[in-house]
């Protein structure tokens, strides 16, 4: 088994999947921004004396959808991530690590003590790789809903 190529693969497929399942909602608010398609004409009941554009619960929807593809898609990268080292310490016959709680840390001093390979002397941003399971178990551990609403609304405001 190539461990390597497994963790390519993988990312690559996220990147793939990500791509293809926002696409409809990209296209939901270029359509928007365009008046194009079905949002070429204000809907029915629309009144500009609001305030508010036309399609203005549609354009909100399609970010949300964009923002909980995505947030769904980096819970994916940091068990793939543990996957490629799984798979590259059984490869190499050594002992798992105990991986409770920060199992990122800890497979950074297993590396470092097991096979002498220290993490900090690579190019790698780590930070990034860590920011990345600290926002996994955000999204997951996370029940506010409106988390996504408000996060589309101030992107959205501010451009």
């Amino acid at each position: 088994m190539d461990v390597l190529q497994m963790l390519r693969d993988k990312i690559e497929f996220i990147q793939y999947f990500y791509q293809t399942a926002a696409r409809p909602f990209e296209t939901i608010k270029r359509q928007i921004a365009e008046r194009k398609g079905r949002y070429r004409n204000d809907p029915s009941g629309f009144d500009p004396e609001l305030g508010e554009p036309p399609y203005l619960e549609e354009w909100f929807n399609a970010g949300i959808a964009i923002n909980l593809l995505g947030q769904n898609c980096v819970c994916l990268v940091p068990n793939t991530f543990r996957d490629f080292l799984d798979g590259f310490v059984e490869e190499k016959r050594l002992e798992k690590p105990n991986l409770k709680n920060n199992w990122f840390a800890k497979y950074k001093s297993f590396f470092k003590t097991a096979l002498c390979i220290d993490w900090n002397g690579s190019a790698v941003d780590l930070d990034f790789i860590e920011d990345i399971s600290l926002t996994r178990n955000s999204v997951n551990h996370s029940n506010d809903m409106k988390r996504f609403y408000s996060l589309e609304r101030k992107q959205t405001a501010e451009h």
